[in-house]
């Protein structure tokens, strides 16, 4: 299946944004696939999954430390 060239890009026409503005259009020259979102929308530094996460593996760590505290000495 071969993809076909869009319309040729008029240079008159063209805008310039700066480079921090949102851009969620689709780029047309290359198909019809939206632009990739910002690194901020993905949620990679998540401040909230960050606290999240760390509470679990602290709370896991405690209960194997309990765990293993309770379990140490035979009582036999």
């Amino acid at each position: 299946m071969a993809v076909e060239p869009g319309p040729p890009v008029n240079p008159s026409v063209v805008t310039v944004r700066p480079p921090d503005a949102l851009d969620t259009t689709v780029n047309r020259s290359y198909g019809s696939a939206p632009a990739p979102a910002p690194l901020d929308a993905t949620g990679g530094d998540n401040p909230m999954g960050v606290l999240i996460s760390g509470i679990l593996l602290l709370g896991a760590i405690a209960l194997f430390i309990g765990w293993g505290l309770t379990h140490a000495y035979s009582t036999t």
